[in-house]
Parts: structure tokens; sequence; C-alpha cells
């Protein structure tokens, strides 16, 4: 048997005292991501200050915002992520406590490029604005190949469908890679955008019928 599969590590809630070690994770697994590259001057190796801000911010929001946030860990390190959010519109990103940390952020980003961006990832009309989303994804390099995003991205679905009125997930990409990831997985392509020279797949997924109550997960 092959005990370095991801079938012998467990899915877990991880709570917000994980922001900052979700915030690592979350820097090591974009540096190579096409918006990111294009976002951010000197993200290749991903160790750009105003690129792990940004990390940061997206990891605290995450957990502000209301998302369920899944992990799963080897050997003491959190090697992958995943959260959705709850259904209905979202709120912003960037809180009181976040304020601070704008100049750092803003000063190593191409400005144009953020705006192109944010207009390209917008959830396209295709999708109902009730409906829930994948936030976030990642599983770290070292641990890739091993079925860990496959792993979390069901455990998500099953907190989705379990109890609850949800028939779609949504989710957005922009790397030709995790596209035919999620393809593989049943999404299929709602919308494709684009910005800075980076393609921005826009992509849904049926949730399975479920019934009962959502599943009974341990804690990170």
């Amino acid at each position: 048997m092959d005990m370095s599969s991801s079938a012998y590590l467990s899915v877990a809630r991880l709570g917000r005292e994980r922001a900052p070690e979700i915030a690592e994770l979350l820097a090591e697994s974009f540096r190579e991501d096409p918006a990111f590259v294009a976002l951010f001057a000197e993200v290749p190796p991903g160790r750009a200050s105003s690129y792990r801000t940004f990390m940061r911010i997206w990891a605290r929001s995450a957990f502000r915002l209301g998302h369920s946030v899944f992990g799963i860990r080897d050997a003491g390190t959190l090697a992958g992520v995943v959260a959705v959010t709850p259904p209905g519109p979202q709120r912003q990103p960037i809180s009181l406590r976040d304020l601070p940390l704008l100049p750092s952020l803003l000063l190593g980003m191409r400005l144009d490029v953020g705006v192109e961006l944010a207009k390209a990832v917008r959830r396209p009309r295709e999708v109902p604005r009730a409906t829930p989303e994948i936030s976030m994804l990642a599983v770290s390099p070292a641990h890739q190949g091993r079925g860990m995003a496959k792993e979390l991205l069901q455990a998500a679905h099953t907190a989705l469908a379990a109890g609850s009125d949800n028939k779609q997930v949504y989710l957005y990409t922009t790397a030709l890679g995790s596209r035919k990831f999620y393809e593989k997985q049943g999404y299929r392509l709602a919308a494709a955008t684009q910005a800075a020279g980076a393609d921005v797949y826009h992509m849904v997924f049926n949730l399975p019928t479920t019934q009962g109550s959502p599943p009974c997960l341990s804690t990170l």
C-alpha cells in the first residue's frame, strides 16, 4: 500500500487561529499563478512583502466573512486548505483591522493590473448571486500529486450539500491546469474573461443530493 496517500489523512475544520498558517500555505501555493505573477512585480519565488500581505488579508477575511474552512495536515504541517462561502452576497473582504496593511500591500502591486483583474473576476451573470463559492483551494507544492485537492473539494461539496438548499457551487481560477482539474471533478465552464494576459475561468458544479445533517468533522 502507498501509505503516503491522502486517504490516510483526514480533512478537518480549521479555526481562525490557523489564519497565519493558512496565509503561508496560500503564499507558497499561488506564487506561480498567472494572475498573481501579473499583479505583483516580485512574486517569484513568493517572498515579496506585498504578496504575503495579500495572503494574510485573504486568510483572515475567510473567517471574518463566515467561510467554512477545512484543511489536511501531514506530519504536523498544514498541507492543503479549502474554504467555501455561505450562500448569499458577500461582504467586502477588507476590514478596519486590515487598513494599516494597505500601504505595504499597494506598494508592491501593479494597480492598473489590479483594476483589470477586479473586473475580470467578478461573478458573471450566468451564476446567481446566492450560489456559494469555493473561495480558496490550495495544496502546498511539496504535497501535490497525492489527491489532496480532490479530497478537500469533496469535503467542501459534502458540507454544502448536506441539510441545505444549495444546488450549485461556483469558483473561478486563472490557471489552465486548475481548470482541467476542476473539469475532471465535474465542473463546467460558465464564462471566461481575461485581464492583464491572464485568463479567468468561471466554473460551476451541480451538488449531489444529500439528506441529513452536515458531516461531523474534527478541528485541526
